[in-house]
């Protein structure tokens, strides 16, 4: 049986840099200085994506600190800042000041010249981005039309934001960042909370038409992906899965929560 999330991405909307499988497990989380005081470990996406995409959580310990480099440069097609703890701020180039608090999240767009970026004390965060000059099979191509690039997307975490069954799961609350728009709908980016503990056979197995980054944010759940061992993953567990990989969600907790990356924006999800 076939079920459909949205309207099949259109061919010039199509991107897939999550070529394969890899997973990133907070207790296997292997800490380095990213500068400044500010630790980072890597959540796999380069990995999987063969340099695509890049994907990191920072840590900030005591006092405030600047991060040294940033994923993003200036031109970078896309950035996400997800505040998972604590605030950040962000100096942006008119002077001007963005704070972020727990739980909020900021895609800055392309061709911007580059914010300078605070991490409150004992802050933690997810950095996600796509180089410079993004390209498919050697093609370069925009991420974000010149129209779409000349302002940032902020998303406040606020409970009217979450919406039950805004997606293809009606036991999940769903909340849209609002990147598809910002990025021709190459991207999406939404955080899934659990509203009761899974049912039996959890989601059932199936596949989706687009590639994925699994983020934990609370409580846990049983991954099982074709041709790898069932994962318990827990909060700060990362998975990438490539396009049209069978997997299952068999159990998961009442408090489970993740932030999910979808490319592209539009995909069918059929049941296996």
């Amino acid at each position: 049986m076939s079920s459909t999330h949205a309207s099949p991405a259109p061919a010039a909307a199509r991107w897939l840099p999550i070529q394969r499988y890899d997973l990133a497990l907070q207790t296997d989380a292997v800490w380095t200085d990213a500068g400044n005081g500010v630790l980072q470990r890597d959540l796999g996406l380069g990995r999987a994506s063969d340099g695509a995409m890049q994907g990191r959580e920072l840590r900030c310990d005591g006092n405030e600190r600047e991060l040294p480099e940033p994923l993003r440069q200036a031109g970078t097609h896309f950035h996400l800042i997800q505040v998972l703890q604590g605030s950040v701020s962000l100096a942006n180039a008119d002077g001007s000041r963005t704070v972020l608090e727990r739980g909020d999240c900021m895609h800055q767009p392309a061709l911007a010249a580059t914010h300078r970026v605070h991490l409150g004390a004992d802050s933690r965060v997810l950095e996600l981005a796509v180089p410079k000059s993004p390209s498919v099979a050697g093609q370069a191509f925009d991420l974000e039309t010149p129209q779409r690039a000349a302002q940032a997307v902020i998303n406040r975490d606020v409970a009217e934001a979450y919406v039950r069954g805004d997606g293809p799961r009606s036991y999940f609350l769903y909340r849209d960042l609002g990147v598809a728009a910002a990025t021709n709908r190459r991207v999406h980016i939404h955080l899934l909370k659990a509203t009761a503990p899974s049912s039996p056979g959890g989601t059932g197995e199936h596949r989706h038409t687009m590639c994925q980054l699994f983020y934990v944010l609370s409580g846990w759940a049983d991954l099982e992906v074709e041709g790898h061992p069932t994962v318990r993953m827990r909060g700060g567990d990362a998975m990438c899965i490539s396009a049209g990989s069978k997997h299952n969600v068999p159990a998961f907790s009442q408090d489970y929560a993740i932030i999910e990356l979808c490319i592209p924006a539009d995909y069918d999800t059929v049941d296996a």
